[in-house]
């Protein structure tokens, strides 16, 4: 099960595990908060990491631990029933909480059925952006001080989120310290340690690490799992969905008219709350080119990726926007602004 809040890396690594499988054969279940389930896309976009007998199931427009918590105990129960498959990969969406789903399979049916009959967890994984962590831990006013033992009563914030997801964990993946920087590489890790001591860390690189000690980790303890707080309460009663408890929410942006890039990075710099957001884009500065779009936290790329000419997709933008608190509609208009308008792009676009 891999967890982590946006855009720590998990489906980077989940291309890696895929690429390195070695005749392993894997079942992947994805779960991305948005309307387009694009990290599903990017991973298909792969091509041959995905033939053979490797099969995926996408779970969207809900957190995998609650409104789809039938969805995914069918999706486990079909994989495992099938006997085709070694192992099951759970790619869960960026704002869950690893102990709901864990919690999914003990979670007892009328007729007495438990997933974890069929398909017993192996080890809860956490992605940790080292570039990020600490800053989203302050903005929160959580870091030292944080309370470690926080009742559901308590105002829940986006730090709380990435605290649950860090101590849950059984192992915690370290990812981008290329761009923190040693320093603050290390700091994370420290921070991490102390709120989980119990949890294998690991350093990771852009997603580079040896699949064993991912897949045959073998870290999952129930019993230990079961003290975790508000475990017992989580078999009883379904919990809140993240999208809820968190004021996270998401929109997509979407435009036939390219972007002019002096007004698109106006827009971005005043707008507030926006936390995650990805897709592809078109520049009034490279007519022919797709650009890339990956935002976590302050860290945006637009990059190019490709050629229109060479992509089976007309030009255009189309960008999923996640934000804890944040008035997409007032986003959506200023993106809107930014696009060239009818008379630009005509005079634009028939220069060519």
């Amino acid at each position: 099960m891999l967890s982590g809040f946006l855009g720590t890396g998990k489906t980077t690594l989940l291309n890696q595990l895929l690429a390195n499988r070695e005749g392993r054969k894997l079942a992947i279940i994805v779960n991305d908060f948005s309307e387009v389930n694009i990290d599903a896309a990017l991973i298909e976009g792969e091509g041959d990491l995905v033939r053979g007998e490797d099969r995926f199931v996408e779970l969207s427009n809900g957190c995998i631990c609650c409104t789809l918590r039938e969805d995914l105990v069918d999706s486990v129960s079909n994989l495992a029933k099938s006997g085709k498959f070694d192992q099951i990969v759970i790619e869960s969406t960026g704002i869950s909480e690893p102990m709901p789903v864990a919690a999914t399979f003990e979670w007892e049916f009328e007729d007495g059925f438990k997933l974890q009959d069929l398909a017993k967890i192996d080890t809860m994984v956490t992605l940790v952006d080292a570039s990020t962590f600490l800053s989203y831990l302050r903005k929160n006013r959580k870091l030292a001080d944080v309370d470690m033992q926080a009742t559901a009563e308590d105002d829940r914030t986006v730090a709380d989120l990435l605290v649950d997801q860090v101590e849950f964990a059984d192992l915690i993946l370290v990812t981008k310290g290329d761009i923190a920087g040693p320093e603050l590489t290390d700091k994370v890790i420290k921070t991490v340690a102390a709120m989980n001591p119990r949890a294998r860390i690991v350093p990771v690189e852009h997603g580079k690490i040896a699949n064993e000690l991912v897949l045959d980790a073998h870290l999952y303890d129930l019993a230990t799992a079961a003290t975790y707080h508000g475990y017992a309460e989580e078999l009883a009663n379904p919990h809140t969905p993240e999208t809820e408890e968190y004021s996270i929410s998401s929109v997509v942006f979407r435009s036939d008219r390219p972007f002019s890039k002096e007004r698109l990075l106006a827009a971005l710099r005043t707008s507030t709350g926006l936390v995650r957001s990805k897709g592809y884009c078109w520049l009034d500065n490279d007519l022919t080119v797709v650009h890339s779009w990956q935002q976590a936290g302050p860290n945006l790329q637009i990059v190019p990726a490709n050629y229109w000419a060479r992509v089976d997709v007309a030009p255009g933008n189309e960008i999923v926007l996640i934000g804890v608190d944040f008035n997409a509609r007032e986003v959506l208009d200023k993106l809107e602004a930014a696009v060239l308008s009818d008379v630009e792009a005509s005079a634009l676009l028939g220069s060519r």
